[in-house]
């Protein structure tokens, strides 16, 4: 009978402590992958400014530059074959003279070295041959405009500087 009653005390036990409350374990993660990510701050930052382009990022008038040494003229010409500018040597007093056409208040020349201020009017421009302006479009770095009601930029090509040496030496 001992050995019953210790069959059962075992019993009872075993009993009982499969009637323990045993605390629900957290359901189990799901895979990484599943997983929602954590949000990402987002900066925003402000919209960076428009920048209006410079005469120097605008596109260069299409065409090209021809030289007539015997009339110490220089043209550019678009590439629809109109004259856009020209560059004349006069004798007196020793003076190159810019006509600018399609624009007849043209009043400053934009090179790389700075600007300059002209008197542009119907006949043109003149500009004394020892002038830095004639140097400076010369020398400007591949490209000079010519501001007035349009803003013109043309290309800078060797003839320009032929009709300048060739003003400026006789």
């Amino acid at each position: 009978m001992r050995r019953g009653l210790r069959f059962a005390g075992v019993t009872v036990l075993l009993l009982a402590a499969g009637c323990t409350v045993v605390p629900k374990s957290a359901p189990p993660s799901p895979p990484i992958s599943a997983r929602p990510s954590a949000p990402i701050p987002v900066t925003v930052s402000p919209p960076a400014p428009v920048l209006v382009a410079g005469w120097e990022d605008r596109p260069i008038i299409e065409g090209d530059w021809s030289y007539d040494p015997a009339a110490r003229l220089a043209r550019f010409t678009n590439d629809r074959g109109e004259e856009v500018m020209s560059l004349a040597c006069i004798a007196a007093p020793r003076a190159v003279r810019m006509l600018v056409r399609y624009d007849g208040a043209a009043n400053q020349v934009l090179t790389t070295a700075g600007a300059n201020a002209i008197d542009h009017r119907l006949a043109g421009a003149s500009v004394p041959v020892d002038d830095i302006l004639l140097d400076r479009i010369a020398f400007s770095r591949g490209r000079f405009a010519v501001r007035g009601t349009i803003l013109q930029v043309l290309p800078v090509q060797a003839e320009i500087g032929r009709l300048i040496e060739d003003c400026r030496g006789g």
